[in-house]
């Protein structure tokens, strides 16, 4: 999380002196452009409409496994762990023109997390889908009509659904209460390509 923020803050200051330090010159925003990125939560593809408004869709993907022993009286139990998470947003960005962009980012987030233990003959599988929409604010600065760097913040983030699953040998299915938060969250900086 300390990284994200620091993150962040080189792109924010970055923008601000690249502002600064440059004789105004005009917008230089996509234009009816297809674009790809990274960025600190994973991969885009989008669209530039125009220059103050982009369309696209956030992807990320994360697998993780790992064996631990745990003592148990004179032997030792071994614990496969393995976790997959998959998550998409899909996104509407709305630019204010100018030498650096600020934006505003309304998205609707997919995100799967499942995971499972085994032991010995015994396997536990759980399993979590979320449905959120989120807000962000951010600013982005384009070096050239193909080329851009940005950093954005959440504001605003509505639980629509969150559904949990739990199987061992009785597969128990709960509907979870969903969450609401304002405030500055987390945040996210990346670099993106347009092409012609």
């Amino acid at each position: 999380m300390k990284l994200a923020g620091l993150l962040i803050t080189a792109a924010l200051t970055l923008g601000t002196l690249t502002a600064t330090a440059q004789p105004l010159k005009t917008n230089t925003a996509p234009d009816g452009q297809l674009g790809i990125g990274i960025n600190t939560s994973g991969a885009t593809v989008q669209f530039a409409i125009s220059p103050s408004l982009q369309a696209g869709v956030l992807l990320n993907v994360g697998m993780t496994s790992s064996t631990t022993e745990i003592p148990s009286g004179g032997s030792t139990v071994k614990v496969d762990n393995s976790t997959t998470n998959f998550g998409a947003e899909i996104y509407g960005r709305f630019l204010f023109e100018g030498l650096v962009n600020p934006f505003v980012q309304l998205g609707l987030a997919l995100n799967n997390n499942s995971s499972t233990q085994k032991s010995g003959s015994t396997e536990t599988s759980q399993s979590r889908r979320t449905m959120d929409l989120n807000a962000y604010f951010g600013l982005a600065y384009y070096f050239t009509r193909q080329f851009g760097i940005f950093g954005q913040v959440g504001l605003v983030g509505i639980g629509i659904s969150d559904k949990s699953t739990s199987e061992t040998t009785v597969t128990v299915e709960t509907e979870n209460p969903t969450e609401t938060s304002f405030g500055i969250g987390s945040g996210r900086v990346g670099l993106e390509f347009f092409f012609n």
